[in-house]
């Protein structure tokens, strides 16, 4: 209290000069002061004690006042002797600074004790009423109005003082509490020191939480050091009296005690001083930074596994074995600051490998890895667990090695598949090749022969397609376990591609040896094989180049010999020779060439006649693809077959589309109204969603996309005809007309016939070419037409050469005809001269 009756009183600016000045305000005067000592005198201490009875009834007549009154046991008798001593000083005239003083307690302790000051006012309004009597009593009669007027100007005085130190202290109060909630809302340790005393004047309630201490009373007053652990205190004084002198600053990492735990907590301390009622204060800012200290810690940690993680990469690819691999790789991680480090398998306790030791106080990390059930496990020195960011730094590292590890498993793998075929166990195309060269020179040594087979499944794809590639697996492994029965101890052998094998023979007569050796494999392979409950027979074709007779590049020239094997049909044995390379030669540069056709533009559209035999009128044309081969046009025969073979035919045929679109659309524009024909092959049918795809690339050309209509063959609609009549029947619904071409060839069904939703049947051009003398031909071709008409659709003869056929197949109620009596396939500025 005494604090703040000071500090009220320098907000007064209180003064014995002060005090004077006042009571001249109030006009009080040496004479009032004297009657005032008179009263004094007259008055005795038992008359002025019975004076408040009455006052102190009134007050407790009010609620709030009894509240107030009561709130203490003999509160009452203690303020009956305080007025009675009050009433006392102010008769007696001595209105110093401490009679100033003590008045402005008066206020203060109203102000503390809730009094408002309409109460207080009120009070002293009762209070004057109490001693009136008193006063009358004891003053003369021409004095008493003197008195009185002396005694109303001391009370204005005290009460004047005693407003004043209630508003006042209610000011000091709010800014005490709004400076308590501004302190404590810092989320820093704030300490407050008084420079002069170098003691604690204040602190927060973060400062009280950092010191594990209840409340302020147990640091105010205490030496500023205080707060830092006993063993860092002068040190940390030195550096607080040098930033004093320097007036601010922050300081390095220091330590502040918790005195309830002892722990030393780091700190960052940042000063500053500031002015206060004559008195200088350091306040002290401090900065918990454990977590931040955590923080930085955590990032060195995680950077030292960072560096571990580059270290362990280099040496995956470096390690030459698993012992070295594991033995580098716990070296590494414990240098990245762990106490124990260890390779360990699942329900093993011994260690692969390890360094360090392992305590079980430490902290530790299991970490698996990806191969047999091994495992990392890591401890370090303090109890803090390891991070989510550490422990998937750790399995990275795990997964290192673990992929170092497999890379070297593979290597051994590798070494094993650089001799042998991982399938079968024969020798692979690199080994078996590999000894190719050391058998001729034992071949000339000796004066023997030496015969080289290339042996090739038939329709291979086929069978992967029909019962897929695990299965046909093992039917590769039946077949080289066949095969290497029948060869003898000195003879080589080796599974050289798919489905490919190669035999080295060494022999007298290589020829013979080659002949009898694939003889006894034919035979052997006679003998059916199961796949599930199929029965299989496998066919094989040969290819067979020898030495001496030819000693160059013996194993691709049993490849060209195999090829030819191959475009013979399978199921036989070719032996290499020139002729049989050249044409393997030519084959392999037209299917280069072809390759670039498409590019060089080269590709290009004959067209030949369609015409309506009632009318002889051109009603369409076939789109014919020709081959411009530096200016030799290659008929179709060919190099169609080498489009289907390359997968090129794709996308010819896309380019034969919309050039016949664009054709038709140029013609249209000249007033030449024809539909167009293109042929789609077997293959292009058989890509999914075939229907679909056409019909985008149609609609794609524009306004010649009306003119187009499609030729399929009898033989690639036999091939799948349920597929085919949902292809056919998307063309139809959208405005497609499709034909069957070459008619008669196929076999096909009249049951599959009758569900076909084509427009017309072509008739094969062998069945047309024989008319009127080949009588049986021209059956066929009766029995066509009549065929074609039950079923509601129209017929197309090929291969019309004469007036007589033409005339022939009119009168059998053929609709339309193609030939070279009509036209032959030209060029289109041809066909649009023939036709005008």
């Amino acid at each position: 209290m005494e604090v703040v009756i000071e500090r009220i009183a320098k907000l007064l600016k209180l003064s014995e000069e002060e005090i004077k000045r006042r009571l001249s305000y109030v006009s009080l005067s040496e004479e009032d002061i004297g009657l005032l000592r008179e009263l004094s005198g007259k008055v005795s201490e038992e008359k002025i004690a019975e004076l408040f009875g009455e006052f102190y009834r009134h007050l407790l007549s009010f609620e709030e006042m009894r509240k107030i009154l009561e709130r203490e046991e003999g509160l009452i008798e203690r303020l009956k002797k305080a007025q009675a001593k009050y009433f006392r000083e102010l008769l007696e005239g001595e209105y110093s600074l401490d009679y100033a003083l003590s008045r402005l307690k008066v206020g203060q302790v109203h102000e503390k004790a809730g009094v408002e000051p309409k109460y207080y006012t009120g009070a002293f309004a009762k209070w004057v009423e109490s001693v009136l009597p008193v006063i009358e009593e004891k003053t003369e009669k021409d004095k008493l109005l003197s008195t009185l007027l002396a005694l109303f100007k001391v009370v204005i005085l005290d009460l004047t003082l005693s407003l004043d130190a209630y508003l006042f202290s209610k000011i000091i109060k709010v800014e005490a509490e709004r400076y308590r909630v501004i302190l404590n809302s810092v989320r820093d340790a704030i300490i407050v020191v008084d420079l002069e005393t170098r003691r604690i004047a204040d602190l927060n309630a973060s400062a009280l939480e950092l010191l594990g201490l209840e409340n302020e009373r147990e640091a105010i007053g205490r030496d500023a050091l205080w707060v830092h652990p006993e063993e860092v205190r002068h040190t940390v004084g030195e550096k607080f009296s040098r930033y004093i002198e320097k007036g601010a600053g922050i300081t390095e990492v220091e330590y502040v005690e918790n005195k309830r735990t002892g722990e030393w907590i780091p700190v960052e301390i940042g000063y500053g001083t500031f002015e206060h009622e004559e008195r200088t204060y350091v306040v002290g800012v401090f900065r918990d930074i454990r977590e931040r200290l955590r923080r930085e810690e955590a990032i060195r940690r995680l950077n030292r596994l960072y560096e571990t993680l580059s270290r362990i990469n280099f040496i995956t690819t470096t390690a030459g074995s698993e012992e070295e691999l594991f033995s580098s790789a716990v070296s590494i991680i414990r240098e990245g600051g762990f106490r124990y480090v260890g390779i360990f398998r699942k329900g093993e306790d011994k260690a692969i490998a390890e360094e360090g030791t392992f305590l079980e106080s430490d902290t530790s990390a299991c970490v698996p890895m990806e191969e047999n059930g091994l495992y990392l496990l890591i401890s370090r020195w303090f109890e803090e667990d390891f991070t989510k960011e550490e422990i998937e730094l750790l399995r990275e590292v795990a997964h290192d090695i673990s992929f170092s590890l497999r890379n070297l498993r593979t290597k051994e793998k590798l070494k094993a598949l650089e001799v042998y075929d991982p399938l079968t166990g024969l020798l692979n195309r690199t080994s078996l090749l590999s000894k190719l060269p050391t058998v001729l020179e034992r071949a000339k040594r000796d004066k023997k022969e030496v015969a080289f087979l290339l042996l090739d499944i038939d329709n291979f794809s086929e069978l992967n397609e029909a019962f897929g590639h695990k299965k046909v697996d093992r039917l590769l492994k039946e077949i080289a376990t066949r095969l290497k029965k029948e060869i003898r101890g000195s003879d080589l052998i080796g599974r050289v591609g798919a489905d490919e094998f190669g035999i080295i023979l060494l022999a007298e007569d290589a020829g013979e040896a080659a002949e009898k050796l694939l003889r006894r494999i034919r035979n052997r392979l006679r003998k059916p094989f199961k796949i599930n409950s199929n029965e299989l027979f496998i066919t094989l074709s040969a290819g067979v180049s020898s030495f001496p007779e030819e000693i160059e590049e013996l194993y691709s020239k049993a490849l060209s010999a195999l090829q030819r094997a191959k475009e013979f049909g399978g199921n036989r044995t070719v032996y290499y020779s020139e002729t049989a390379e050249r044409e393997v030669f030519e084959k392999v540069k037209l299917r280069t060439e072809l390759r670039r056709a498409l590019e060089r533009e080269e590709f290009l559209l004959y067209y030949q006649p369609k015409v309506e035999l009632r009318t002889e009128k051109v009603v369409g044309a076939e789109a014919l693809l020709r081959w411009n081969r530096g200016g030799e046009i290659v008929p179709p025969i060919k190099f169609i077959p080498l489009l289907e073979e390359s997968e090129l035919i794709h996308e010819v045929g896309e380019w034969v589309v919309r050039e016949a679109c664009r054709q038709a659309q140029e013609w249209r524009s000249k007033g030449i109204e024809l539909s167009i024909a293109v042929n789609v092959s077997p293959l292009q049918m058989k890509v999914p969603l075939f229907a679909e795809s056409f019909m985008m690339l149609i609609f794609g050309c524009g306004e010649g996309s009306g003119s187009i209509e499609v030729e399929i063959t009898e033989s690639a609609v036999m091939e799948d005809v349920e597929r085919m009549i949902e292809i056919l029947k998307i063309l139809t619904v959208r405005g497609i007309r499709t034909y069957i071409d070459d008619f008669g060839t196929g076999y096909s069904s009249l049951a599959y016939l009758k569900k076909l939703p084509v427009y017309a049947l072509k008739i094969d051009r062998e069945f047309v070419k024989g008319i009127p003398q080949d009588e049986d031909n021209l059956e066929i071709v009766k029995a066509t037409v009549n065929i074609a008409k039950s079923f509601g659709l129209k017929t197309v003869a090929e291969g019309v050469e004469t007036r007589e056929q033409a005339e022939i197949l009119k009168e059998l109620g053929c609709d339309y005809a193609q030939g070279y009596y009509f036209g032959k396939p030209v060029p289109p500025e041809e066909f649009e001269s023939y036709i005008r």
